[in-house]
């Protein structure tokens, strides 16, 4: 890696992980964008922030091979909901059927004050 430009080191990434150099974001621990081009290394790593580098892949499912998300797919993670959720919708559903209900029904009668 000493002497390596960023190109070169990325070109090394893509050798072990099958991924283009193109398709590649490298974060640093420091949350800051690894470049591209011929700066080296060794000065991209003086700045410190070097410790940890996150590499995210940003093929498309398609380029990866993989199969592409369907729309019943997307719909079935909607349905995945924490508990509190859940019952925050039941007691929505229960409101509305003891309060709301009988008024948009005309069931609900002004008071009488005689």
């Amino acid at each position: 890696v000493a002497g390596d430009s960023l190109d070169a080191f990325r070109a090394r990434v893509e050798e072990q992980t099958g991924i283009p150099a193109a398709k590649q974001e490298l974060m640093t621990a420091g949350k800051g964008l690894m470049g591209e081009g011929s700066d080296s290394v060794e000065e991209f790593a003086a700045a410190g922030e070097v410790k940890t580098l996150w590499l995210k892949d940003l093929r498309t499912a398609k380029e990866r091979g993989d199969a592409e998300e369907s729309l019943v797919d997307q719909v079935s993670t909607w349905w995945k909901l924490d508990n509190v959720t859940i019952l925050s919708l039941i007691v929505v559903a229960v409101e509305f059927y003891r309060d709301l209900l009988p008024i948009l029904l005309g069931k609900l009668e002004p008071p009488n004050l005689e």
